[in-house]
């Protein structure tokens, strides 16, 4: 071996780290969807209750 020889990682080893950080992604854009799922249903919520609001006023 040469003094500037560096050993390549073994195949497995780059698979699994592809494969973590495709987990990762998809994890990090679930959890950006459910956030901005949660404001929209909690928007849609005050959007219901403000017509049960505004039909109890008018009876």
């Amino acid at each position: 071996m040469s003094a500037g020889y560096t050993a390549k990682p073994a195949f497995w080893a780059v698979l699994l780290e592809n494969i973590m950080r495709k987990i990762a992604t998809v994890i990090l854009l679930s959890a950006s969807l459910l956030a901005a799922a949660c404001n929209t249903v909690k928007g849609v919520g005050e959007d219901i209750e403000s017509v049960g609001e505004a039909a109890d006023r008018a009876t």
